[in-house]
């Protein structure tokens, strides 16, 4: 992956998970960066870097948008240890944090901004990519889309649309409750998932039933050799500071490649479309 160094902090940014650091980089671009959340003392917590590579690596194969990451390393004088709070702790001089290139003039999705017509709906480029996006979160148990209207969504303005693009993977596979403990055998839930949102349970409404099951018995496509090298190639993306375990590769790979979960995900999914 490749790696910028960081040129000036922006702002530390306020959030109920990591609280990334904005930074603008030495490629002139803004990189939102994240290590870890400065509030749970499992340092464990440094896996959730690495559910975020991967998810994004995931969501790339299965082409649904996704944000540009990179490696951002610190550099001297870039920052004031006195403007930080969470990151006081880990911000320092050489520590490679992951970051999320700013996507250009996009707005978080909020509660109020539910498609109330179906000319609001007209107007996003990608809509079906909700389904998709609904369903990948209930594939990799991200525990953090809808909770409390936050749905982790940008809506990204362009010449001919808006596209939706998802963001945030890092409590996926259980979360930060379940760091290496997640297994094959956790239900599915739509807890704190897209599909049991204030925004999904107004938009679904305008989705064309057929063409809705279609999207989700065709969209999990990748092979099991397909995941496992995304797996794996992600695992080696990761950088050696980080110290994450190898094994976290085989849990991951039996996590996703579970017939049983992806079999009632689906299952989730079709119900709603009935």
């Amino acid at each position: 992956m490749k790696i910028v160094n960081t040129l000036t902090l922006v702002e530390e940014m306020t959030t109920d998970g990591h609280s990334p650091l904005k930074f603008l980089c030495d490629d002139l671009n803004i990189y939102y960066c994240k290590y870890r959340s400065g509030v749970s003392l499992n340092k464990h917590e440094i896996d959730c870097l690495y559910y975020e590579i991967i998810c994004n690596r995931l969501l790339a194969n299965l082409q649904v948008p996704h944000a540009e990451i990179k490696l951002v390393k610190i550099a001297p004088n870039s920052f004031k240890k006195e403007s930080l709070t969470r990151h006081k702790k880990f911000c320092k001089p050489g520590r490679l944090y992951l970051g999320f290139k700013e996507i250009e003039s996009a707005d978080v999705l909020q509660g109020i901004m539910a498609a109330n017509s179906k000319r609001d709906f007209r107007k996003l480029l990608n809509p079906y990519d909700l389904i998709k996006i609904a369903l990948f979160d209930l594939w990799v148990d991200n525990r953090d889309r809808g909770k409390s209207e936050n749905y982790n969504l940008l809506l990204a303005p362009t010449n001919i649309g808006v596209k939706i693009v998802p963001f945030d993977h890092a409590f996926c596979f259980g979360g930060i409750e379940l760091l290496r403990t997640f297994n094959e055998k956790i239900p599915v839930s739509g807890q704190d998932k897209l599909i049991t949102s204030f925004y999904f349970s107004k938009i679904r409404q305008y989705f064309e039933r057929q063409k809705a099951c279609d999207i989700v018995k065709n969209f999990l496509s990748l092979q099991t050799h397909e995941i496992e090298v995304i797996i794996s190639e992600t695992y080696d993306e990761c950088p050696t500071e980080w110290e994450i375990p190898a094994r976290l590769k085989d849990r991951i790979f039996t996590f996703l490649t579970n017939k049983d979960r992806l079999q009632t995900a689906q299952n989730i999914m079709y119900s709603i479309f009935k």
